[in-house]
């Protein structure tokens, strides 16, 4: 009897779609999610602070938490704070649908007499001082450490609203902890800190310094952000670098990333046009890459350094040679020529004569650093460079 060709084939294929799909994915958490932490900006550096919001967005996290001083603040009237606002709501306007949730600071309520004058307007804006939320599998509470009648600490009815927000965020997974001043600089730090620790809070979120850094301490990380406010130090070693913090929990993992300004990038920010031009450029340029001293041509007591220039793009290339000569060695026509190379040359020839001045031994070789200018398509000045060398003998000892 013979077997059909169908029920074959069907064999056949199911045995090629078993092969196919017999290597087993990774398991999926129960819970996954991001969400970014933001700093003090305060108007300081506008434009970098935009920047970081459109960073933000390309991350798409599932939310963004800014921690104080927002705006610049102390002004005498409501309609002062109202404009600063504005003007604040207009910057995260890129963050587009991602929800975005204020912790306030004192340059965000306090007027000019340093009072906590700009509370009304603030709460008109952003609604509750102190709050709190669940997402997935984690809490999130939000302090406010400036608030009227409770400067620079956490007292009173608001201290009695986080004990029980803690206790009844128990059977989370994780809680963080969001407020302006860190805790070394609140009057109760340490009944905080002992809060903290007994509710195991999973990390503490700070700002007002201006600067990162993260200390652990008994269990908690307490982690200090900035966004793009001005800097404390001049150094990265110190914590002053703009940037903004990137969190992700997976189950009972916590993570986060520190992202500096220029981090994230939008995708297709290189084309394929420049990609081609710029690696082109750099393999192509120029040859040979280096010559032996003892092999160049000599006319008249002189050594002849030939070079040959090629512009492999469709844009004009402007080629600057500039020669770094040893004690003792000269150059002509000049150290520094400029050469101009239309679109697509190939081999366009330049030569050098190299004097060296003195009969004694040759102890150091001419360089020649070659650059070149590349404008991209989104009009970018992209300086390319590399060097010339003459060798006493061949790079690989022969």
């Amino acid at each position: 009897m013979r077997t059909p060709r169908r029920f074959i084939l069907l064999l056949v294929l199911a045995s090629i779609v078993g092969q196919a799909e017999g290597r087993p994915g990774p398991k999926p958490p129960r819970h996954e999610f991001s969400f970014v932490v933001l700093g003090d900006s305060q108007f300081h550096y506008p434009g970098e602070f935009n920047q970081l919001i459109d960073e933000v967005a390309v991350i798409n996290p599932s939310f963004v938490l800014q921690i104080g001083d927002m705006i610049r603040g102390y002004v005498e009237t409501d309609d002062e704070f109202r404009a600063q606002w504005k003007r604040f709501k207009d910057q995260i306007s890129g963050l587009g649908s991602i929800p975005f949730y204020p912790v306030p600071g004192n340059h965000d309520v306090y007027s000019k007499d340093r009072t906590a004058g700009g509370e009304k307007v603030y709460q008109e804006e952003w609604g509750d001082l102190y709050y709190s939320f669940d997402y997935r599998n984690a809490h999130f509470t939000v302090l406010d450490t400036d608030q009227a009648g409770e400067l620079q600490s956490i007292t009173g009815q608001q201290l009695k609203w986080l004990e029980a927000d803690l206790h009844k965020a128990r059977r989370k997974d994780h809680r963080f902890v969001f407020f302006h001043r860190p805790t070394h600089l609140l009057m109760n730090g340490d009944e905080l800190h002992h809060l903290f620790v007994e509710h195991k809070v999973t990390a503490v979120f700070g700002g007002h310094q201006h600067h990162y850094h993260e200390v652990i301490r008994d269990g908690p990380p307490y982690i200090m952000t900035i966004a793009a406010a001005s800097l404390v130090t001049d150094t990265e070693e110190g914590g002053s670098f703009h940037h903004f913090l990137h969190a992700t929990v997976r189950d009972d993992d916590f993570t986060y990333a520190v992202v500096q300004k220029g981090g994230a990038g939008k995708p297709g920010f290189v084309v394929f046009q420049d990609n081609k031009g710029l690696y082109r450029i750099r393999g192509q340029l120029f040859r040979p890459r280096s010559v032996v001293f003892d092999s160049l041509e000599i006319v008249e007591g002189r050594s002849i350094v030939p070079l040959e220039l090629t512009n492999p793009t469709d844009q004009e290339l402007h080629v600057y040679l500039e020669w770094k000569l040893p004690t003792r060695w000269a150059v002509s026509p000049a150290r520094g020529t400029l050469e101009t190379l239309p679109p697509v040359t190939e081999r366009q020839k330049v030569s050098f004569e190299l004097d060296h001045v003195s009969q004694g031994k040759l102890e150091a070789y001419p360089t020649c650093k070659i650059q070149t200018l590349y404008l991209t398509h989104d009009d970018d000045w992209i300086t390319t460079e590399r060097t010339f060398e003459v060798l006493a003998k061949p790079k690989d000892g022969r």
